[in-house]
């Protein structure tokens, strides 16, 4: 017998009752079931938006809080966990990225949406130089500023931050990204991959935003901190 998926099964589950006996469940969440104990499967395609990694009789569970339920083995029901406070948007090659703390949603279209989750908080995502370039707080490559790229907005590769701080806002121009966080902190890169520290003076004031326009880059603060620079 084969289960006609080349993905990581993750739980199989008996019933009691109905016509399904047996149950298997796929980290895709595909869901395949059988009525005679297991000797012929047929799968059911539930298209979740988080990768699954659990499965009893009537339920299964996966990343970031998410669960679906069935009364019967074959209608599956789910809902997705709560997000919380949106902090960010971009657009490149043909995907929308939303940030909503330690979760990424990515669409086509607008319409159909998969959530990522990760382990931590986003702040600001733009497009540039063909990638997506994410930054926050908290990060698996040191420190607690993080930066990280992606070229579909699915899988994302940590890059290594320049700086110690939280990073709030990240903007494109001139062939170069700028991002801009705590203590006054500004990074640059031409890539998105090497970033170096182009803070102009220390100071206790954390830079919130960063845009570009009229030939110049701006950045904003706390305590009415303005920096300006032509060529980033």
């Amino acid at each position: 017998m084969t289960s006609g998926t080349t993905k990581r099964l993750v739980g199989v589950a008996n019933r009691t009752t109905g016509n399904v006996k047996l149950m298997a469940a796929a980290e895709d969440s595909t869901i395949f079931v059988s009525e005679d104990h297991g000797t012929n499967w047929s799968s059911i395609t539930v298209n979740a938006p988080f990768r699954l990694t659990y499965l009893d009789g009537s339920a299964a569970r996966g990343e970031a809080g998410f669960s679906m339920t069935t009364s019967d083995g074959t209608n599956w029901v789910y809902s997705l966990p709560a997000i919380g406070f949106l902090t960010g948007v971009g657009h490149g090659n043909g995907r929308y990225v939303v940030l909503g703390g330690t979760v990424r949603l990515v669409s086509q279209d607008l319409e159909e949406w998969s959530a990522v989750p990760v382990p931590y908080s986003h702040n600001s995502v733009v497009f540039g130089n063909g990638i997506l370039v994410s930054v926050g707080a908290g990060s698996g490559t040191g420190g607690i500023g993080f930066i990280s790229t992606s070229v579909d907005g699915s899988r994302w590769i940590d890059r290594t931050s320049p700086t110690m701080v939280d990073l709030n806002s990240v903007t494109y121009a001139q062939g170069k990204f700028v991002a801009v966080g705590s203590l006054g902190k500004i990074v640059i890169s031409t890539n998105g991959v090497d970033w170096f520290e182009r803070t102009p003076a220390a100071t206790g004031s954390a830079l919130r935003g960063v845009a570009y326009g009229n030939g110049r880059f701006t950045a904003i603060g706390d305590s009415s901190l303005l920096r300006h620079s032509t060529d980033g």
